[in-house]
């Protein structure tokens, strides 16, 4: 983890009871939350002024990200009317190409002392809410779909939080990289697999039908997916319908933090052959973590829908972890998830990975 740069403001602690004009025998019982939000004034009042007279400097003497396994990428979205209307402020700025910085306006023990703390963290690229589909293409996926039309293999990873913003960017990149595989001279043939992993049962989104496909171990150890299909792709705007269909197919539900979020974790395979060879392109968009206290609002069914979600992606960031730390044993027996992706850990697969974040404070 790299610096975390602290930042004490003295401001204003107003006393809600006199306030309010409440006696002195009132209790007001407020979690912090609540509290971060009521304050949302003072803390916006320190965000700017840190923004304007510190971030640049530290951003300038920051060791930047670099890894030889993975190439992370991060986006911000726009703070949603919902947020807004619930008093939530915009606490992540993108200072350039590389950077995030994370203001975490906290609260102490007695609800009324504010705390600033600025995380600042450097990736392989970053992205602000301005940001539009195209670009993110540009410097993530065109990169990956060149290296495929060179008889490369390739993974695109999608990871955030649910309602951050991670179908709409593999959507929205999507027609570009169905224009850029057939707008090759070379090509010959892109063949097109994808399927949905919901907790251990996988479903194959090429077929409107629900019939759960097999998971199996093959020699090498690996899982694959007995009977899922692969069809053979005619051009840009048959590649475009499909990936379109495949995602109407996915299985979302209501979240508390989203009205549509995305329930399962999708892999979706373009195999191509031109005359460099046979490359892979594999897209995968992963279900969205939740926090606990967002969690409990669902039945029970949903609650243990999110928890192997989370735990899924916990098992992910623990591989990633050791694979960084060049361990000897990575635990990819941990889920299903990871099982699956053990083949992206263990070649030369050049693995991309798009983080989404949300901007509000909560």
């Amino acid at each position: 983890f790299l610096p975390t740069f602290a930042v004490a403001f003295n401001l204003i602690e107003c006393d809600m009871a006199a306030l309010l004009g409440a006696g002195s025998n009132v209790e007001f019982m407020v979690d912090k939350r609540t509290s971060r939000l009521e304050k949302a004034v003072d803390f916006r009042k320190a965000v700017a002024f840190y923004k304007e007279g510190e971030v640049q400097a530290v951003v300038e003497r920051l060791a930047k990200f670099k890894s030889p396994y993975f190439q992370v990428y991060v986006r911000k979205r726009p703070i949603l009317p919902k947020e807004e209307e619930v008093g939530d402020f915009d606490v992540v700025t993108v200072p350039d190409l590389r950077t995030i910085c994370i203001h975490k306006c906290s609260m102490k023990a007695d609800l009324k002392g504010m705390f600033l703390e600025n995380h600042f963290e450097s990736f392989d690229g970053t992205f602000s809410e301005e940001s539009k589909n195209e670009e993110v293409y540009h410097r993530v996926l065109q990169p990956l779909t060149e290296t495929a039309l060179r008889g490369g293999n390739v993974t695109c990873l999608m990871y955030g939080q649910t309602g951050s913003g991670k179908t709409f960017t593999m959507r929205g990149m999507q027609k570009h990289l169905a224009r850029d595989v057939f707008a090759t001279d070379e090509l010959s043939l892109v063949l097109l697999s994808s399927f949905e992993l919901e907790g251990r049962e996988c479903r194959d989104l090429l077929e409107p039908s629900d019939v759960p496909l097999q998971l199996l171990e093959d020699g090498n150890g690996n899982l694959i997916v007995q009977g899922l299909g692969e069809i053979v792709v005619e051009g840009e705007n048959d590649l475009i319908q499909l990936l379109d269909d495949m995602a109407e197919r996915r299985k979302t539900h209501a979240t508390f933090a989203n009205a549509e979020s995305s329930r399962t974790h999708s892999f979706t395979k373009l195999r191509i052959r031109t005359s460099c060879g046979e490359g892979e392109i594999s897209l995968v968009d992963l279900a969205g973590s939740e926090r606990n206290k967002d969690s409990a609002h669902h039945d029970v069914s949903r609650q243990k829908e999110s928890a192997l979600i989370n735990s899924s992606l916990m098992a992910l960031k623990e591989c990633v972890r050791k694979k960084q730390e060049k361990a000897g044993y990575i635990p990819f027996r941990s889920s299903e998830l990871t099982r699956l992706l053990k083949p992206v850990f263990t070649s030369d697969n050049t693995v991309f990975s798009q983080v989404n974040l949300g901007k509000g404070a909560s």
